[in-house]
């Protein structure tokens, strides 16, 4: 089965100049965990993933014991991955999974020539399996109950 069947085609992404706080906010506001970065020609030079926020924050002791943790205004071009991995969208589901593991990467963005078509992550494989597994008729409707979460 090609990766087009299962990848996600609607983008989302962000400008490198946006701060590291805007980025986490639209990551949970839309529930994704990887956000293709763009210049301003509309070119994808990175991705953004949920793991990037994390090691964006900075931990400062509070009262008691507890933490605060602060985004501030660093910025998505300090954190995000580059260059960004990219496959095309004929190629077949067992490559992707190999090369995502030999990568060691959750995510491709997934082209048609020169064209960015979509994405595929390591959900979209889960969602894959359990459609394989027998436990959804229906993955994309589990992809979409999954998102709005």
């Amino acid at each position: 089965m090609q990766i087009k069947k299962i990848m996600s085609h609607r983008l989302q992404t962000i400008e490198p100049d946006a701060t590291m706080q805007s980025a986490s906010e639209m990551m949970k506001k839309l529930s994704i965990r990887h956000l293709p970065v763009v210049d301003l020609k509309g070119e994808f030079i990175g991705i953004l993933s949920d793991r990037d926020i994390h090691r964006s924050m900075t931990v400062i002791k509070g009262n008691i014991g507890k933490e605060t943790h602060i985004q501030s205004h660093k910025r998505v071009a300090d954190f995000m991955t580059s260059p960004v991995h990219t496959v095309h969208e004929d190629e077949s589901i067992e490559k992707i999974v190999r090369d995502m593991l030999e990568l060691k990467v959750s995510c491709f963005l997934v082209k048609n020539g020169d064209k960015i078509t979509g994405i595929v992550t390591s959900d979209d494989f889960l969602l894959y399996l359990l459609e394989m597994l027998g436990e959804s008729k229906n993955p994309l409707s589990l992809k979409r109950i999954l998102r709005l979460k």
